[in-house]
């Protein structure tokens, strides 16, 4: 079957890389298409509403918009079992979805080499990579591809997100068994496979980052020695608001699903700690079975309130109201809520410092591994709360440099701008 499969990709590569090609020499004019590569996309349909699918969401809204190119499709990589091959209209963008089975291999990934290459994609953005990309970056065998890098994982950050015991209930065989060198092989492999098969169809590769100190997370990540990435922002949608308004009582904010490696129960715990302080959680469990236990030994608290998953003007109320966000992940990439508090001046609270943005806009707490309910963890992100809530000088000024920096770095205008600085130019030399 394996050997079956490689004769089929490397039949199709060929075939529709000469075939892309000449159908480039006869659009130069029709303007310039994107394709988004990605497991998920803002939705529940669609794998839920991780920080990846609202980066995707943001992008094809304000790209798909009327008037304004280029104009961008998804690719989603993952197979569902109610979605069949075919496109499917969500938000603002045309969904692209392989076959949901392996029957028909061959036949299958001829038939989705043409509906994809039919759409005249020009470049294909990832969110990293992931093994399940290859299906479809091999049906678009020489389209030029930018691997975005978020948050890539090698053996130490597995080793690090292991340390959470719940972690083990919600992950692969692989993972349960302790073997990390499945999985962080398996990408590795994947990668270089990938890297093996653009150099027949001469496909471009670039890399891109959201954040500079990704980029030796990335190397270990994918096996490569040395990357060369530019820095392509996450793009969050900035509220018209000229300075920050606060809730008369304290309150903060904890925005991200309730998985295992987020440990939500730390911020559970500082609300007994605070209980003058409005603990507010947005976000749903991605692993009910795994995590409602959990949920259930803290609903008796009064001020923790549970708000489900927001959107809109609830997400713009909390955003809006709230005198800081609190993260407590084990691990993480630049997390799009820190963006989005930036963009509503308010300070966020983490153990988790990307490139020292939570040291200028907000508490860095000190890295914290294992479950985090440790006298250490809880007692650094207590006295970090403390000094947010307590001296008002500060955590306005820190907002408002953190309102700064997104208007600086984070625009819709600032990620054209560099992928026509980075990729096009090279693209059209």
């Amino acid at each position: 079957m394996k050997n079956i499969k490689k004769r089929a990709f490397n039949f199709v590569m060929i075939f529709f890389a000469a075939g892309q090609r000449v159908k480039k020499l006869l659009r130069r004019d029709k303007g310039f298409k994107l394709g988004f590569l990605v497991e998920e996309f803002f939705h529940k349909d669609l794998r839920g509403f991780g920080g990846y699918g609202m980066t995707i969401k943001n992008l094809t809204d304000y790209f798909n918009a009327a008037g304004r190119s280029p104009k961008a499709d998804v690719l989603m990589s993952s197979q569902f079992a109610h979605h069949r091959f075919g496109i499917k209209r969500y938000h603002n963008a045309d969904v692209l979805f392989r076959e949901g089975h392996t029957r028909k291999y061959v036949i299958n990934f001829f038939k989705y080499s043409r509906m994809v290459n039919q759409r005249n994609i020009d470049l294909i953005i990832t969110i990293g990579w992931y093994r399940s990309y290859e299906y479809c970056a091999y049906a678009l065998s020489a389209t030029p591809i930018v691997v975005w890098i978020h948050d890539p994982r090698g053996k130490e950050e597995w080793d690090k997100i292991m340390t959470v015991p719940l972690e083990l209930k919600v992950i692969g065989d692989d993972y349960k068994s302790g073997d990390l060198s499945k999985v962080v092989n398996g990408k590795i492999n994947s990668f270089q496979n990938f890297l093996q098969q653009s150099r027949k169809s001469n496909r471009k590769i670039f890399f891109a980052t959201t954040t500079p100190c990704l980029i030796e997370r990335a190397r270990r990540s994918y096996g490569l020695d040395n990357i060369e990435a530019f820095v392509l922002p996450i793009c969050i949608d900035l509220p018209d608001i000229q300075k920050p308004a606060y809730s008369e009582k304290p309150s903060l904010l904890f925005l991200a699903r309730l998985e295992p490696y987020k440990r939500p129960w730390i911020y559970f715990e500082l609300a007994k700690r605070f209980p003058q302080v409005d603990f507010l959680v947005a976000g749903i469990a991605h692993f009910p079975e795994v995590v409602n236990p959990i949920l259930e030994k803290y609903q008796n608290i009064p001020n923790l309130k549970f708000l489900g998953l927001i959107e809109g003007a609830e997400k713009h109320k909390a955003l809006n109201s709230v005198w800081a966000l609190v993260n407590t992940s084990i691990h993480e990439g630049q997390p799009v809520s820190f963006l989005e508090a930036f963009s509503y001046y308010k300070p966020v609270i983490s153990c988790h410092d990307p490139d020292e943005i939570v040291s200028k806009y907000g508490w860095f707490t000190g890295q914290s591994i294992g479950e985090g309910l440790d006298d250490q963890t809880l007692d650094s992100f207590s006295l970090a709360i403390r000094e947010c809530l307590n001296n008002s000088k500060v955590r306005e000024e820190k907002g408002f440099q953190a309102r700064k920096y997104v208007e600086e770095h984070n625009t819709y205008a600032k990620f054209g701008e560099i992928v026509q600085k980075f990729v096009l130019g090279e693209l059209t030399k």
